[in-house]
């Protein structure tokens, strides 16, 4: 008995805040009253609830803009922040792989630059394979060092040069480098894009490789031509090809070309503005002569 009390009271207190017995005497009103004096009927002149105008809505967020090196960095990053972000990861790498092929040429002869060549195919193609992505999320400081990192080393390597070591090499080796860069740049331009029907972009990549200092030249010409990857791989390919012949066959134009054996001076100047490579001249020098070598 004391149970259904409890019960009683509980079902009570839970009635007396619950809608549905106003609901249920609503409901019989309804069924006494004539359809004119409803209850319900002053709700149906009541307003609709309006959505608020769209001025009070809270603003979206744009989505992230994608471009061919993948999504921006958030908007909160200012100008100089959002620069560096994009930038940094490429610039690690190609540092890194520079670093690898410094450490690499003494021991093996090889130019650095050819290394860092061979060292970039290699990442490129790795991280292809093994993480798509990550291409695009590189490309942006790959692009920045080598055309704004390149420049800005031309300019440092080109500040070396001073007025004292021009007088060293005298009128006679400054005449030769102007012929034999000029000459070797125009023949380059006829034979390859009016012979041999090339597109002026690879014959000016080749051109320069051969006549100005191999591979680097070709990276900062690159720059300026704007090739595309497979005509600066045929490039670097021959640069690479001559310089090795030739570092081979000077040494033997050394010893029986009576005019070089005669002048050590003479084969120095010839060496030195006729190699690609600085490295393939230090490597003929050394092995034709000390004299040559200086």
């Amino acid at each position: 008995m004391l149970v259904a009390v409890l019960v009683g009271v509980a079902v009570g207190v839970s009635a007396s805040f619950s809608p549905l017995p106003k609901l249920f005497a609503a409901a019989s009103r309804a069924a006494v009253l004539p359809p004119q004096q409803h209850a319900c009927a002053p709700l149906a002149c009541l307003p609709l609830p309006r959505s608020p105008p769209p001025h009070s809505l809270p603003p979206r967020l744009p989505p992230p803009k994608m471009t061919s090196f993948g999504a921006e960095p958030p908007p909160t990053l200012d100008g100089a922040a959002k620069f560096v972000a994009i930038r940094v990861p490429g610039v690690l790498i190609a540092g890194s792989l520079a670093h690898a092929a410094n450490r690499l040429a003494p021991s093996t002869g090889f130019s650095p630059f050819l290394w860092a060549s061979l060292l970039g195919i290699g990442a490129g193609n790795a991280l292809r394979v093994a993480s798509p992505g990550s291409r695009q999320a590189l490309q942006q400081g790959v692009r920045f060092a080598k055309t704004r990192l390149l420049r800005a080393g031309i300019i440092l390597y080109g500040a070396k040069l001073t007025v004292q070591k021009l007088a060293l090499t005298g009128v006679a080796g400054i005449l030769a480098d102007l012929y034999t860069v000029s000459s070797t740049l125009v023949l380059g331009w006829l034979l390859g894009v009016h012979v041999l029907k090339l597109k002026p972009q690879l014959t000016a990549l080749i051109s320069s490789g051969a006549a100005i200092c191999g591979c680097s030249a070709v990276a900062a010409t690159q720059t300026v031509v704007e090739g595309e990857a497979h005509e600066v791989a045929a490039a670097i390919g021959t640069v690479v090809v001559c310089g090795t012949i030739a570092m081979f066959l000077y040494p033997l134009l050394w010893r029986y070309v009576p005019a070089l054996a005669a002048n050590a001076k003479l084969m120095g100047i010839f060496t030195g503005s006729t190699m690609h490579e600085v490295a393939g001249v230090v490597a003929v020098g050394n092995a034709c002569s000390v004299d040559v070598a200086a």
